[in-house]
């Protein structure tokens, strides 16, 4: 029997609701409305709108149904507040040391204009390919990885990478990526960061903050400052500057957070998360 998908996961019990844990705030259902509406009025705005993009904002400006799909704030909140929740309950269950992984591989720095032929699905696999060959799952422990995207103005261009957290022994094997091709961007490369795979200790009593990082209820633009010449990536984060948000909308209306996220050793049964027999 397949497993159930994130978009088909029940919820954790109350105690681990997002909303009920300290070091963080979850989002709340007003916000995300609110972001339906502004988004909605967006493409509505958009000069010569096609049929796809009336059929859209209408989604998003509709309150009684929430579009299944990764546009509507509404429905990455309902998806995001079971993810974590699901995760939390898990971190509180096992009580193992975390770490926080963070990969942004060579040849995902996409440029705007190819955006609509991106498919998050195939980086999930060249990710798990990459998983794979150097036998991240076969180290013991568990993992849970998700796609992020940050728009970057002054290359106009996406940047696709992946947040995880991990346990102490796939962590150390996530770490050694940095060596493996997929990570080594070449000399002189645009957009190119500074440091590839990032691996940093959970503190104890974080899991639940750290899990609401990694499934995102909106992209946004990197604030980079110009300093001497060079763009420095700074700690900011703004909306999308248009035509290119409501692009980005139009591209996110074709995916579910399904094909957003890779686990590893890890499934869905019985009500909870629960770790593979390799985990």
């Amino acid at each position: 029997m397949a497993r159930p998908k994130v978009s088909a996961w029940s919820a954790a019990p109350r105690d681990h609701h997002p909303a009920r844990q300290a070091g963080f705030e979850f989002e709340t259902q007003h916000k995300a409305r609110s972001v339906d509406r502004r988004n909605g009025r967006s493409l509505e705005q958009l000069q010569e709108p096609n049929r796809q993009v009336r059929r859209i904002a209408r989604s998003l400006l509709d309150r009684q149904r929430r579009p299944r799909n990764m546009a509507s704030a509404r429905t990455k909140r309902s998806w995001k507040l079971v993810f974590v929740g699901q995760l939390s309950w898990l971190i509180a269950r096992q009580g193992k040391k975390l770490w926080l992984c963070t990969g942004m591989p060579y040849g995902w720095l996409i440029p705007a204009t190819e955006l609509p032929d991106a498919d998050p699905r195939r980086l999930r696999e060249q990710l798990r390919a990459v998983f794979n060959r150097a036998k991240l799952g076969q180290a013991g422990g568990w993992a849970y990885f998700v796609l992020d995207i940050e728009y970057i103005e002054h290359l106009n261009a996406y940047s696709f990478h992946v947040h995880g957290i991990a346990t102490s022994r796939i962590a150390r094997r996530f770490r050694a990526l940095r060596d493996r091709p997929k990570f080594r961007w070449p000399e002189g490369s645009i957009g190119a960061p500074r440091r590839p795979i990032q691996v940093k200790r959970i503190n104890r009593g974080e899991g639940a903050r750290v899990a609401n990082y990694l499934p995102k209820t909106y992209f946004g633009c990197r604030v980079y400052r110009l300093e001497r010449g060079q763009y420095i990536r700074t700690a900011k984060r703004v909306r999308i500057p248009e035509p290119r948000h409501s692009e980005m909308l139009l591209w996110l209306a074709r995916w579910s957070i399904d094909d957003f996220v890779l686990p590893v050793n890890l499934y869905f049964g019985q009500g909870q998360l629960e770790v593979s027999s390799r985990g």
